[in-house]
């Protein structure tokens, strides 16, 4: 039964009536987690903004032949280091603390944003008289 609760009671909340164990819904209440969920946003928004631009970046750099070669091979190498990349940050945050990773990759964001502001590639002039 439910443990001096009727099952008819307005009052019964938490896992005892069959919630989550909080009132505002089925997600646990966890200030750790609205803590970082700005740095999870940021982190996800970096990650998607590398692929457009590694994307559109192959996609000027190469021939029209190349182009499908290089974004095909960009994109298996990006899921693979990925992968690791995880699989490496996952152990950190159960080492240690879990902003840890978060940590890294934002490190990491301002670094490649950083070398790509300041190293700019150079483009090759395009003939345009023809």
């Amino acid at each position: 039964m439910l443990r001096g609760r009727k099952p008819g009671d307005r009052n019964c909340g938490g896992n005892a009536c069959g919630g989550a164990g909080t009132v505002g819904g089925p997600f646990p209440d966890n200030a750790a987690l609205r803590a970082l969920l700005p740095a999870l946003v940021l982190v996800a928004l970096a990650a998607q903004i590398a692929t457009v631009a590694v994307t559109v970046y192959l996609g000027e750099i190469g021939t029209e032949e190349e182009r499908e070669y290089f974004v095909a091979t960009s994109r298996f190498v990006r899921g693979v280091i990925g992968t690791a990349v995880a699989a490496v940050l996952g152990l950190l945050a159960q080492i240690h603390d879990d902003v840890i990773p978060i940590a890294v990759i934002l490190t990491a964001d301002a670094a490649a944003l950083a070398v790509v502001l300041l190293v700019q590639p150079e483009r090759p002039e395009k003939d345009n008289t023809s």
